[in-house]
């Protein structure tokens, strides 16, 4: 629907940044605005970050501004925003997503397995790299130097 859940923060979040950086995320304001994420100058060399996409992390907003910072200057906010859009959300959701040590119960494992049958491009992250591989039946069996599982 082109509409991206944004959660508005009782209180604004300040981040110090360098200068050049508080530039570069004004220029991109109404960018980052478009996918959820409001932010105003704070002084010289800080912005204050009044609400972030339902899909960013709250627990690390410097980071995550880190990584927005990343992404403004390797693409062009003037281009396709659909594109960039896409980019913007996909990383956070990345960063979102479980990681590798997780500790999960076996109701949440189940769930995102059911879950993950209902994605259409579930078998790669938004970055491309595969989230399963099909290992055949051979290889597991010279791997465990058994034979029949």
């Amino acid at each position: 629907a082109k509409q991206i859940r944004r959660q508005e923060l009782l209180t604004p979040i300040p981040v110090e940044l360098p200068l050049g950086d508080v530039l570069a995320l004004e220029a991109a304001g109404a960018v980052l605005e478009s996918v959820g994420v409001r932010l105003a100058r704070f002084g010289r060399t800080a912005v204050a970050i009044s609400s972030l996409p339902s899909v960013a992390a709250m627990g690390d907003v410097a980071g995550l501004i880190g990584r927005l910072l990343t992404i403004v200057r390797g693409e062009r906010p003037e281009g396709r925003l659909d594109d960039f859009a896409d980019r913007m959300l996909s990383t956070m959701a990345c960063h979102r997503a479980v990681r590798a040590g997780d500790p999960l119960s076996e109701e949440q494992i189940t769930g995102l397995l059911a879950e993950s049958e209902r994605i259409e491009h579930a078998h790669t992250c938004p970055h491309g790299r595969p989230t399963r591989v099909l290992i055949p039946l051979a290889e597991l069996e010279n791997l465990f130097t058994r034979r029949g599982f």
